[in-house]
């Protein structure tokens, strides 16, 4: 050792130990906020594209309820039509949502087992 340099105290050791461990959670946080950002980057056409076709779906749906209603009128009338063809899809909606409603009290009950 030289004249100049002096062994290094425990208080100095600490210092640069927090000093690196900032450092080391400084880099894993600017790691991990890229690689979420480079993910919502990449998933952002497919998510633009799955709007689309769920829209292409809804307009579908509803072209297929109207024409049902101009198909029932002959038989209940215009309004009659009308009314049968969205009780119809209104309870097809029900289903939908009732078959829903189970899934989701079926996926929240897997945590609440007793070990």
């Amino acid at each position: 050792m030289g004249e100049n340099e002096q062994p290094e105290g425990l208080r100095d050791l600490f210092a640069d130990a927090i000093d690196s461990g900032r450092t080391l959670v400084r880099a894993e946080i600017a790691y991990y906020r890229a690689s979420a950002l480079a993910k919502v980057d990449h998933a952002r056409l497919p998510l633009i594209l799955l709007v689309a076709a769920v829209l292409i779906i809804q307009a579908s749906l509803t072209a297929l309820f109207v024409g049902l209603g101009f198909a029932l009128a002959f038989r209940f009338g215009p309004f009659g039509g009308g009314i049968v063809a969205a009780l119809l899809g209104l309870a097809l909606a029900g289903i939908l949502a009732l078959i829903a409603k189970r899934r989701f009290a079926a996926g929240s009950a897997i945590g609440d087992k007793k070990r």
